[in-house]
């Protein structure tokens, strides 16, 4: 019963780490989930404690995974859909977050700030004149490392706070920003999806002929709007959206 309780808990926190420990200890696993059952069916009576102790328990288990299918799960689930339907409503915001970005760090200097991936922190910036990127990584550096990765790019720990809070605030998990600024792509990442990037593409000029080809024939993009992009990569899985998926989205709407 207890490992079935830490296997629901595990996916709750973090899905992908979740899930990674339950496929290790496979062999575990499903026995444990085969006990589980047996135990139940067999104290369904409650002719004692203990094996009221055990209905209850097991009662507790399929309501917190009822809750997890109903709340958490979905959470992982990033369609093109539900990712414009987050955009439309956090436009202006994004721009905000965009803009608050671009004033804190230096001029030149490239920032990827994100969070969530498999309960990690990550902080990877570039200055003007770097040929490499100095990451930060909630995982190793303590806060000595931060504090000297941040001045690198001139932001301060009250400017990555704000930075951060305003990520968090507007439902998304990241943000990468070139040495151009405003001049560059800015990419907002919307959702890690097990090992998948789901983001939002945003401009602030206009966008080349070029540019929209590749938009309209690479499977990673879907373009929305000449400002806003859908993005989707992967290490693992699917790299790119499903090619009917692009294709339905575009038959319903065309982005110029």
């Amino acid at each position: 019963m207890l490992l079935v309780t830490i296997m629901i808990a595990l996916l709750w926190i973090d899905p992908v780490l979740g899930f990674m420990i339950i496929a290790g200890f496979f062999g575990l696993a499903i026995p444990a989930i085969i006990l589980a059952i047996y135990i139940t069916i067999k104290s369904w009576r409650c002719s004692n404690t203990f094996q009221k102790i055990i209905v209850g328990w097991s009662i507790f288990n399929i309501l917190f995974l009822i809750v997890y299918i109903r709340y958490r799960e979905p959470q992982q689930v990033c369609s093109p859909s539900t990712m414009v339907e987050h955009y439309e409503k956090h436009a202006a915001d994004l721009d905000k977050l965009v803009q608050y970005t671009a004033n804190a760090l230096d001029d030149s200097a490239s920032m990827l700030m994100d969070f969530e991936m498999v309960g990690m922190s990550r902080l990877r910036v570039s200055a003007k004149n770097d040929s490499v990127d100095h990451v930060y990584s909630s995982s190793g550096a303590g806060k000595v490392e931060m504090d000297s990765i941040m001045k690198i790019v001139g932001l301060t720990a009250e400017e990555y706070q704000n930075i951060r809070s305003l990520i968090k605030k507007y439902g998304c998990c990241g943000i990468k920003m070139g040495k151009s600024h405003l001049e560059d792509e800015v990419m907002v990442i919307f959702r890690y999806v097990g090992f998948s990037t789901n983001a939002f593409l945003l401009y602030y000029r206009p966008l080349t002929e070029d540019e929209k080809k590749r938009f309209m024939y690479d499977d990673r993009y879907i373009p929305y709007n000449e400002k806003m992009i859908l993005y989707h990569s992967a290490t693992v899985g699917a790299e790119t959206f499903l090619k009917e998926e692009k294709e339905e989205f575009l038959s319903k709407h065309k982005p110029w």
